[in-house]
């Protein structure tokens, strides 16, 4: 799948995450990226990767679905479904947790 990578939407301990868009389709999705030049320590990849086996089995209304994957020399990619809202953590902040 060809994409573009857009603006950063959020970062987390090993990654970020960003908006995307499908070249063909110009479908919007997240994809979250860790870096593979060698910034990154083997723990976060490994995180990524395990992360990646979970969501491609996975099918709930609860859980960001998977779109896909990919690799690249610069970055390892999660394609995900783009969901409006913030984060998980934004939420606990809202609810007060």
């Amino acid at each position: 799948m060809e994409w573009t990578r857009g603006k950063c939407i959020g970062k987390g301990a090993f990654g970020t995450v960003h908006l995307a868009v499908h070249r063909a389709t110009g479908r919007a999705f997240a994809v979250k990226s860790v870096d593979a030049k060698g910034g990154a320590p083997a723990a976060a990849m490994a995180c990524l990767e395990t992360e990646i086996r979970i969501l491609r089995r996975l099918c709930s209304p609860y859980v960001v679905a998977y779109i896909g994957d990919d690799a690249t020399a610069a970055s390892r990619n999660l394609h995900m479904e783009l969901v409006s809202g913030g984060s998980a953590a934004d939420a606990a902040v809202a609810r007060g947790a």
